[in-house]
């Protein structure tokens, strides 16, 4: 069956009745604020910022898609940071542990996973990034780096190599 074209009518022309939505709370100048604060707690090594700036992100919108963004943006840039072990370690366990908080309440979400799974074999923990990996793929099969990430993670458990060669695990204990 084909498709039926219809003509615009005065009716269509008519005023909405309902009132334009505002805009989302916060929007991209309280993103560039969020993670602006996030990365100065990074700089100064203050984790615990870190994570309450993280907490903010929960918070701080109505806008379930901003949320998601902050988070994931913090959470990249938090494990993009450099350092010694020493300094790693705590910013990569703060990550895990307020990835897994988000999780708590959707854990349908790849990108979280795969982002937690690489906070996990950063810190050594091999086998708890590798069910994360095959999560994060099993609900997006195209989700950038997963396949990656978990193929070396089967690769060092083959090879009976148990944490990743900078793991800065032990920083943190």
């Amino acid at each position: 069956m084909a498709l039926r074209l219809t003509a615009i009518t005065d009716v269509d022309r008519a005023v909405p009745t309902e009132p334009p939505r505002p805009a989302p709370e916060g929007g991209p100048a309280a993103l560039a604020s969020l993670l602006a604060r996030a990365g100065g707690a990074l700089s100064a090594g203050d984790v615990a910022g870190w994570r309450a700036v993280f907490g903010e992100a929960g918070t701080g919108t109505g806008d379930v898609h901003l949320r998601h963004h902050a988070r994931k943006l913090m959470a990249q840039t938090a494990l993009g940071t450099t350092g010694t072990p020493a300094r790693l370690g705590p910013v990569y366990a703060a990550v895990a542990d307020a990835l897994l908080g988000v999780l708590e309440d959707e854990p349908r979400e790849p990108v979280l996973l795969n982002l937690v799974g690489v906070a996990f074999y950063e810190l050594g923990a091999i086998a708890a990034a590798e069910p994360l990996f095959a999560a994060a793929l099993r609900l997006d099969p195209g989700l950038t780096h997963a396949a990656g990430n978990l193929a070396e993670c089967r690769r060092r458990r083959r090879a009976g190599l148990s944490t990743p060669p900078r793991a800065v695990g032990a920083a943190v204990l």
